[in-house]
């Protein structure tokens, strides 16, 4: 019967010890990361700016809700339409747009007749 015992002992002891060498090497394995670099904000889109008189204020408006929630507009443009996202407007009575089938279009804004968006 002392044998029994003793064999426990020995198996319990095993254990201890294994469960020791596998919390060291959980430290030096998080102590051996390198540590996470904080995160940069993303950079904001830049402001639009359309010049007075070159579009109704409700065109700014809804310039900005598409830059900043990424929503595409429909542009009405002598009886043509033409759909994108609102890059930016530079101010100098243009509006830079893209969409899938173009990485950058310039409209004037003086011959946009409508602005829709969904």
């Amino acid at each position: 019967m002392d044998r029994g015992r003793g064999f426990s002992k020995s198996v319990f002891g095993l254990l201890a010890l294994m469960a020791i060498l596998v919390v060291a090497a959980l430290g030096v394995v998080t102590l051996g990361q390198a540590p996470a670099e904080p995160k940069k904000p993303a950079a904001s889109a830049p402001a639009i700016q359309v010049p007075m008189g070159s579009c109704p204020a409700s065109f700014v408006e809804l310039f900005k809700v598409s830059q900043e929630q990424k929503k595409g507009l429909t542009f009405y443009i002598q009886g043509q339409t033409l759909g994108g996202l609102v890059v930016k407007a530079a101010g100098d009575g243009t509006v830079e747009v893209r969409n899938q089938e173009f990485g950058r279009i310039l409209i004037k804004l003086e011959d946009v007749s409508a602005v829709a968006m969904n």
